[in-house]
């Protein structure tokens, strides 16, 4: 959320877009939506894409959104065009690993690749 913060106050990076991918294992993990709203170019500079990789935890039958590994809907948006964008992501080491997986997959310079992993 503080590199999206950031982004949205920055001058500069105005003619960028932002994609906040954010994944978790059902729809009760998902959050971050409404404090991205708050943001200055949401809906137009900033873009929200929860993902869910237990579609079966969603027992009220609600989830609309994407499905899968976040990595996996990262890849489907994106494709060959990743290493065109500065890529920044955060999770566990199994989540990390994955995305770094895929990235160098796509080529992408780990000079743009900026991650923190958490346990």
């Amino acid at each position: 959320m503080s590199i999206a913060r950031a982004y949205a106050s920055e001058q500069r990076l105005a003619t960028h877009k932002l994609h906040f991918f954010y994944g978790g294992r059902g729809p009760a993990d998902i959050c971050g939506e409404s404090i991205l709203r708050e943001l200055v170019g949401w809906g137009d500079r900033i873009a929200y894409h929860p993902v869910i990789s237990m579609p079966e935890l969603d027992v009220a039958g609600i989830w609309r959104g994407k499905t899968g590994f976040v990595h996996e809907a990262v890849e489907a948006e994106f494709g060959s065009a990743l290493n065109e964008h500065e890529i920044y992501f955060a999770g566990p080491p199994v989540m990390a690993q994955a995305v770094q997986l895929m990235l160098h997959r796509h080529k992408v310079p780990s000079s743009q690749i900026h991650f923190d992993q958490f346990y």
